[in-house]
């Protein structure tokens, strides 16, 4: 019991120094806010995660798991051409050639079958780690603001412009 109030003070007292500060600190878990721009829009279109080399689809969503509270999981547009990610990309995403609204119509899907369906195999111009949606208060306004400001830096990048 006094280890529990312990972590819990401490993940407290973290979380209150970030928002304080207008940090991200790595240390901060839960979901994680990612940012990117991609060389075409692809909004509507269903992301995957490719292995490293880009041969293989290594995770792909369920259909029923791309929408949230019954609409597609788009991501958040923000300014200057950045999205907010809203489905767990990273660097090694990729994007098919099936439409949210497609894709969940769809009775199965396996990874060799969503590989024929690859629309963009390397769609970032850039891509940002900016810590946990925990530490942001108004996370759109947030991330609008260090984007028009120029405070990226203050991100990890994934894919450099």
């Amino acid at each position: 019991m006094k280890t529990a109030v312990i972590v819990f003070l401490l993940a407290f007292t973290v979380i209150a120094h970030a928002q304080r500060m207008g940090g991200t600190p790595s240390s901060v878990t839960g979901p994680q806010v990612t940012i990117y721009k991609t060389k075409k829009n692809l909004d509507k279109y269903v992301p995957v995660t490719l292995s490293a080399d880009g041969k293989s689809i290594v995770s792909y969503p369920a259909p029923g798991d791309i929408y949230i509270n019954g609409k597609p999981a788009y991501p958040t547009i923000l300014v200057k051409g950045y999205r907010l990610d809203n489905r767990g990309l990273n660097e090694n995403s990729a994007f098919l050639n099936i439409t949210y609204t497609a894709y969940r119509k769809l009775k199965e899907v396996d990874p060799i079958m969503l590989m024929k369906h690859i629309k963009s195999a390397h769609p970032f111009i850039s891509m940002y780690k900016c810590g946990s949606r925990a530490t942001h208060k108004h996370l759109v306004a947030d991330l609008n603001r260090q984007i028009n400001c120029g405070k990226l830096a203050d991100c990890d990048c994934l894919v450099k412009p």
